[in-house]
């Protein structure tokens, strides 16, 4: 698909998936933001993927902090019961992406020696208490 069909596909959903009824509540349920939850209604996450994709498309807001900022409508979606709101959203293309951490041989080898040490250290300690009261 080229940018013009995913656009056309992305409004036909726009206009297909009706706003009524739709709700999504943010909650942190924890002491973080790590420890979140997302609760919604089919129409709702229906919504919230719609609004989403639109955002890959919108025209930024060159006006607004460093110019990355974009337009989403989510005020009619996220329900007043949400922990968690969202003051505005922003497209960086110098984003990197989530990459698993890999791991070197020094970093191997590293592991080893403070395993080795700690086992030493236990080691020494066992040794110790036997001698002493033994």
């Amino acid at each position: 698909m080229d940018r013009k069909e995913i656009e056309a596909t992305i409004q036909k959903l726009d206009v297909a998936i009706d706003k009524e009824g739709a709700a999504v509540q943010f909650h942190q349920y924890g002491g973080g933001p790590d420890e979140s939850k997302i609760v919604a209604n089919e129409a709702g996450y229906l919504r919230l993927g719609i609004e989403f994709l639109k955002s890959a498309y919108a025209e930024k807001d060159h006006d607004v902090d460093d110019g990355n900022s974009i337009p989403i409508d989510l005020e009619y979606l996220i329900s007043p019961e949400s922990d968690i709101g969202f003051d505005w959203f922003e497209r960086n293309e110098t984003i990197k992406p989530f990459e698993e951490e890999k791991w070197s041989w020094r970093s191997q080898v590293f592991g080893f020696i403070l395993m080795a040490i700690f086992f030493g250290i236990i080691a020494l300690a066992i040794y110790g208490a036997v001698s002493l009261f033994g």
